[in-house]
């Protein structure tokens, strides 16, 4: 039994197989098909309660079939489409829906070719575009190509692959990175461009440049610090070996204090082709950036100095909890970690290029150091090559017309709270060891002061600011 709607399609089918035979029904075999044609037409006119005022008139060609798609209900053209149309498969760009990849990718057994399914569940093959698949277990980021492939067997960039382009944003979102076995480098360090650039790739895979920074890079679930210049490459030593850190390490003896220790990395090839790594602690070395960003130094047992002072090649630094160092200011005691001397052991940064105070007569400096003994009173020493302490007497230290001076007496002590007369000229010294010239025309000025008036020492600066 046809419903209304199939007899209506049936009489426009038929109106047009008549007008598509009908100009060459002389043909015998065509005529018999045409006529055939038409029974099954009247007979579903005739079976049609609605449509008998169409049964037995005869179909007019294209005028007739116009006026029976007329009478067709809208509804009944919808259900048509629905029933003849196949659904329209969604666009690669459409399913990654603003994301930089495709999810849910298989590859087809049957052709090898990498395939993803829309909405309606139709499959739909993957071309120049990024994805994750599974391989071993794993989820992986992969780039497949315009011809389907999977893109691999070299580590690459790949630029405005998968329709990824630079924004205004990041003008490197259009870059990725794949090793080998093509997988995209995403969530880690590597320091590519053979060996020489350090870079970070985000959980989308787009890079950036490690510059002066400390840098890790996990192998294995081991992990290994190096060191990324201003300029992003690695650091390394004038053989090419690069610089790489271990915190706290186990391999050093109980002379050694806590804190992050440099080594050289030393990479050989074996005997088999193999890559054989062995570390070797460096020592005496600077690293960093510069006065900008700080300089940071390793010191004679290999560590990276860290929270303290140091006189460094005459120069004074002051190092950080970031390892970064700079300049102690001019004119200052600084504490330094020098002696095994119990009490706090200071050095003096002088004005001059902030080097150390010292004897600078010899060959090699010789630096001062203070303490302060029982009477409170702050002596010089230095150092000498067996790690004894020698006193130091009778020098002048550091200082300008402005900034003043500062003396050691013949005790070895720095004058403090007093005046005294150095080349006839008369020098007051303040409670933090200044000194400067003083001329007090015409006046006496207490030298020393006794229990009384008669052990009191004065001394009598004449007009022209000398003394008596």
């Amino acid at each position: 039994n046809l419903t209304k709607g199939a007899a209506k399609y049936a009489i426009v089918t038929a109106s047009a197989f008549m007008l598509t035979y009908g100009a060459i029904s002389a043909e015998g075999n065509l005529l018999t098909a045409y006529a055939d044609e038409v029974t099954v037409t009247e007979n579903a006119e005739e079976s049609e309660e609605a449509g008998e005022e169409l049964a037995g008139e005869e179909l007019d060609g294209e005028e007739e079939q116009e006026e029976v798609i007329i009478e067709k209900s809208q509804e009944e053209e919808e259900n048509e489409i629905d029933l003849l149309s196949d659904p329209v498969p969604a666009s690669l760009e459409d399913l990654r829906g603003g994301s930089w990849y495709l999810d849910g990718v298989e590859q087809n057994e049957e052709d090898n070719f990498y395939y993803v399914e829309d909405e309606n569940g139709t499959s739909i093959k993957v071309v120049d575009s990024y994805a994750q698949i599974n391989i071993e277990g794993k989820d992986r980021f992969v780039y497949i190509d315009a011809d389907g492939e999977m893109v691999s067997g070299k580590a690459q960039w790949l630029n405005g692959a998968g329709g990824l382009s630079a924004t205004e944003d990041n003008e490197n979102a259009g870059w990725r990175y794949i090793n080998k076995k093509g997988y995209v480098f995403v969530s880690r360090n590597e320091i590519l461009d053979k060996n020489k650039t350090c870079y970070r790739f985000d959980e989308d895979g787009v890079y950036t440049v490690a510059r002066d920074e400390f840098f890790e890079i996990e192998d294995n679930d081991e992990v290994t610090i190096y060191y990324a210049k201003p300029s992003g490459s690695v650091a390394t030593d004038e053989n090419g070996n690069r610089y790489c850190f271990k915190d706290d390490p186990k391999d050093l003896s109980e002379n050694y204090r806590d804190g992050r220790y440099c080594y050289i990395e030393i990479i050989e090839e074996t005997e088999d082709g193999q890559e054989s790594i062995s570390y070797e602690l460096t020592k005496n070395i600077w690293l960093g950036g510069g006065e900008e960003s700080g300089w940071m130094y390793v010191n004679k047992k290999g560590r990276l100095l860290q929270n303290e002072n140091r006189i460094i090649d005459d120069w004074c630094y002051k190092f950080g909890d970031d390892f970064r160092g700079e300049y102690i200011d001019a004119e200052t005691f600084f504490e330094v970690d020098h002696t095994e001397s119990e009490g706090a052991i200071w050095a003096y940064c002088t004005s001059e290029d902030h080097k150390a105070a010292g004897d600078y007569s010899g060959d090699k400096a010789i630096y001062y150091y203070f303490k302060d003994n029982e009477d409170g009173k702050r002596f010089c020493f230095i150092e000498k090559e067996d790690g004894s302490e020698e006193t130091v007497t009778s020098v002048w230290i550091g200082g300008t017309e402005e900034g003043g001076w500062m003396r050691v007496n013949s005790n070895g002590c720095l004058l403090q709270d007093t005046t005294k007369i150095f080349g006839a000229e008369f020098y007051k010294f303040d409670g933090d060891y200044k000194g400067w010239i003083t001329k007090d025309l015409g006046e006496f000025i207490m030298l020393e002061e006794g229990e009384n008036p008669e052990e009191t020492t004065w001394g009598y600066c004449r007009l022209n600011g000398k003394a008596a």
